[in-house]
């Protein structure tokens, strides 16, 4: 508030500040400076997304940090093959497996949209908001044994597009494609290879919300318990091993310590399409 005592000598009036009542008026007509609120951050919004994959678009989710699409569920017809054969039919199908921080960051945009009761909704392929049921069914797959896709194991089982390597220093290989040599065979060669980036290296329950850039965990959860939607089991990254989620009665998992030529029936993995005509 401004100060309303006169300025200058008693019984005298200050000339320089006028009269006391102008000084009243101008101390009564002020008011605090008006404060902008900061604008709400907007929920991403649908996108019209094209993609020469031939696929079922309403069967896919918006992942847009990437602008890609990750499927609902894992692609039907994709499981009991090894993680290369996987990439294999992937590719020809013009699709690509998930890389850790595409899988994980679908990861918590669903637990977002289940928590959050539609206030951060998904959209599929076509723009259409993913139904709250939906969203349950796919959430809940993701984080316990709920839904058998293959056979008669429930619960998400899916492959992950990264292969561990020691090499002066843990290396990880990534963005994995299909070539064919000379003789017409295939070849599955990663178009990164990275020094894998400070992370958690045990075993133990970690936070997914805290991720480095190549998706893997760097915070270890402060409880040694499973707590769905708050935290996931990890298994540190090996030598010669590649990665894998999925999800059982006990909770959910990112391994990054699964044999390549590993084969399971229930063992598939979720289709990753990206944009473009």
């Amino acid at each position: 508030m401004i100060n309303k005592s006169i300025i200058g000598k008693q019984g005298t009036r200050n000339t320089e500040l006028g009269d006391i009542n102008e000084l009243i008026k101008l101390a009564d007509s002020y008011k605090e400076p008006i404060k902008i609120k900061e604008p709400k951050k907007k929920n991403p919004e649908p996108q019209n997304f094209q993609t020469s994959a031939n696929i079922v678009k309403s069967d896919y989710i918006q992942l847009p940090q990437f602008n890609k699409l990750i499927s609902k569920f894992e692609l039907l017809g994709y499981n009991n093959l090894n993680w290369e054969d996987t990439h294999f039919k992937l590719h020809e199908n013009g699709l690509y497996m998930p890389l850790i921080p595409e899988f994980m960051t679908h990861f918590k945009n669903v637990v977002l949209a289940y928590q959050s009761k539609g206030k951060n909704p998904l959209f599929d392929g076509e723009g259409n908001t993913v139904s709250i049921k939906e969203v349950r069914d796919i959430y809940k797959h993701m984080t316990k044994d709920y839904l058998a896709i293959y056979g008669t194991q429930k619960g998400a089982w899916s492959w992950l597009d990264a292969k561990f390597k020691e090499d002066n220093g843990m290396k990880i290989l990534f963005e994995h494609r299909t070539f064919v040599d000379s003789n017409g065979k295939k070849i599955l060669t990663p178009n990164k290879t990275e020094n894998l980036e400070s992370c958690v290296r045990e075993d133990c329950y970690v936070d997914f919300n805290n991720l480095n850039s190549q998706g893997l965990p760097t915070t270890v959860y402060p409880t040694p318990n499973y707590e769905e939607g708050k935290n996931i089991y990890y298994w540190k990254p090996v030598d010669g091993k590649v990665a894998r989620f999925f999800a059982l009665s006990s909770g959910a998992l990112l391994s990054c310590y699964t044999d390549p030529s590993d084969t399971n029936t229930d063992l598939g993995v979720y289709g990753i399409a990206e944009q473009g005509k």
